[in-house]
Parts: C-alpha cells; sequence; structure tokens
C-alpha cells in the first residue's frame, strides 16, 4: 500500500501510523526500532521528521507573534533562599515562578 503519510517512502503505511503511535507512547528509539523491525537511525529520522512537524504546527497556531520571547525564572518567597537539607526537611520550599516576555502579541 502506499504511503500517503511520507511521499517516495519503502515503510508501509500501517508500519508508519505504528511507528507514529510509539512515538506518542514516547518510547525511545531503540525500543521501537526493536518493536518494528526498522533500523533505528531510520526510526530517529521519523522521529525527527515528526518533531519538525509538530514545531510548524505549533508555530502557526500560537498566540504569540513572530517576535521575540524571552523567559526569566525567579524564585520569590519567604524561603526563597533555602539550599541546605535542613531547610527542606523543615517544610522550607523555594517557590520557583518563570515570566514571559513578548516584543508582539497577535489580536
Amino acid at each position: 500500500m502506499i504511503n500517503k503519510y511520507i511521499l517516495r517512502s519503502k515503510i508501509l503505511e500501517k508500519n508508519f501510523r505504528e511507528i507514529l503511535w510509539l512515538f506518542w507512547l514516547d518510547l525511545e528509539a531503540t525500543q521501537v526500532s526493536k518493536i518494528t523491525d526498522i533500523s533505528r537511525p531510520t526510526i530517529n529520522k521519523l522521529f525527527d521528521k515528526i518533531r519538525e512537524k509538530i514545531a510548524e504546527k505549533s508555530e502557526q497556531n500560537s498566540p504569540l507573534g513572530n517576535g521575540k520571547i524571552e523567559v526569566d525564572e525567579s524564585y520569590f518567597g519567604q524561603n526563597a533562599f533555602v539550599a541546605s537539607e535542613a531547610g527542606a526537611q523543615a517544610g522550607m520550599v523555594r517557590q520557583s515562578v518563570l515570566r514571559f516576555f513578548c516584543d508582539e502579541i497577535k489580536g
């Protein structure tokens, strides 16, 4: 059967769907290779292509524009500087806060 997902591929559509399912299950390429009997380098290439496609679709559907995005991680709270093991055992927790800055937002 012709693979409608990958042009000029020797991988059957049925096998590609299985690889896609195993990718979704977050299995490693070596595990997928053993399950599907397809070489690990081929699985790695397919995984890279799948990741690229996911990134493309995510960028297209992003509410953020094409502007710069800056991420800043800061620690806040009364116990922000507790780094010792004794402090952690006493129930003191560091609170991490992520802030996102955008130049441009789609609207």
